[in-house]
């Protein structure tokens, strides 16, 4: 699978947008990665499904991202010292 972004535009009713817009603000993050995760919830089934992806997997995939984001916080403090 293509990692790839291309925009897109589609109509969405705006109190719904909302609702996007005010959960990034609280996030702190951008809208589209509100959508976008949005999406990949409600789709996590099928593309799991399709990928072959098995809950092992998934657990391990988690695992790997915590210790990452552990890492990157060490990183983040020790250049912060500098």
């Amino acid at each position: 699978m293509s990692t790839k972004k291309t925009s897109r535009s589609f109509r969405i009713d705006d109190r719904l947008w909302q609702y996007v817009q005010e959960e990034a603000d609280h996030r702190g993050s951008k809208p589209t990665d509100i959508v976008i995760e949005a999406i990949a919830g409600h789709l996590g089934m099928i593309i799991r499904k399709k990928e072959g992806i098995d809950d092992k997997q998934v657990l391990e995939v988690l695992k790997k991202t915590t210790e990452l984001e552990d890492e990157l916080k060490s990183i983040k403090e020790t250049l912060g010292q500098l």
